[in-house]
């Protein structure tokens, strides 16, 4: 049997709640660092728009990373250099990036990772887990294909990813919508299902691979059934027919194939998202209460322990 300790730790660790002892709140104070790709006029007001609701909760800043990201000295320095710069103002003594990236494996991600310390003026940093491992997303995904689907039983699904550079992020951005997939699958069950994930436009060979996967899908398009193309991504969105989505509709408008162009952003789920995530990386005050719920009660000693 466990013991109470381990009852109680295994619960607040269920809530998403990061426990720490007492006395870690009074030695430091967390800012989140919001770090989003740069995706274009429009984007970039929903991307705002969603990081400003999270900072009428929580200290946090936004900073904007693009493709054209170089480094340290790159033009995209002075949006994270400043977001850290904010957050000191706070009082902030520790930083949490929150990546506004669906997957780990997204290589601009990847470039911007090991360098974030450099903007933050000696606070430490440390990430939270990118989106793709949280359910919240899994139940925007579910929302996308229920506006589209009628009898799942009878329809073929296909998750649609973007920014590959390569083989191996390809395949390492597959296995985080393949994550998605499983979530989306334990509440329907289609006749088939796929992934596909685009590849940037300025990667090697990337027009004869998007040219390939056009082709794939318009082969599954093709058998019998009815497809349901759902876009599960972050992308580029300079205005309503400037974007990565309505690029996608272009290329598939003239087949018998469902699909809106929506795209993870905007969802409420997104802030639920960064509010858990806050919740989870900030440490415990003295004063803060716990709750411990208990579905049923056992035996007299149990329940009075």
């Amino acid at each position: 049997m466990f013991t109470q300790t381990k009852i109680v730790m295994g619960i607040l660790f269920i809530l998403g709640t990061s426990w720490m002892p007492a006395n870690a709140a009074s030695s430091s104070k967390v800012g989140f660092l919001v770090v989003a790709p740069d995706r274009g006029f429009l984007g970039n007001q929903e991307v705002r728009s969603l990081v400003d609701e999270f900072k009428q909760a929580y200290p946090a800043a936004l900073g904007l990373v693009g493709k054209d990201y170089t480094g340290v000295d790159g033009e995209y320095a002075a949006y994270l250099t400043r977001a850290a710069q904010e957050l000191k103002q706070t009082g902030a003594t520790e930083i949490v990036a929150i990546p506004l990236f669906l997957s780990e494996a997204d290589p601009l991600l990847k470039r911007v990772v090991p360098l974030l310390p450099a903007y933050t003026g000696g606070l430490p940093v440390r990430w939270a887990p990118a989106m793709a491992h949280d359910y919240l997303i899994g139940q925007i995904v579910l929302d996308r294909i229920a506006a589209l689907s009628e009898a799942p039983e009878s329809e073929r699904l296909i998750l649609v990813g973007a920014g590959a550079t390569d083989e191996a992020s390809e395949k390492a951005l597959k296995a985080d919508l393949e994550q998605l997939l499983a979530y989306v699958k334990r509440y329907k069950s289609f006749r088939e299902t796929d992934i596909v994930v685009y590849y940037d436009r300025e990667a090697e060979a990337a027009d004869q691979k998007n040219k390939d996967i056009k082709a794939h899908v318009l082969a599954q398009i093709a058998k019998h059934g009815r497809t349901l193309l759902v876009p599960v991504l972050i992308g580029p969105k300079f205005d309503h027919s400037m974007s990565l989505t309505a690029w996608l509709d272009g290329q598939f408008k003239n087949t018998h194939v469902a699909y809106k162009p929506d795209e993870l952003l905007p969802h409420p789920n997104a802030l639920l998202w960064l509010k858990k995530t806050a919740n989870r990386e900030t440490p415990l005050a003295s004063s803060e209460i716990g709750v411990v719920i208990m579905p049923h009660g056992s035996t007299q000693p149990w329940n009075d322990a």
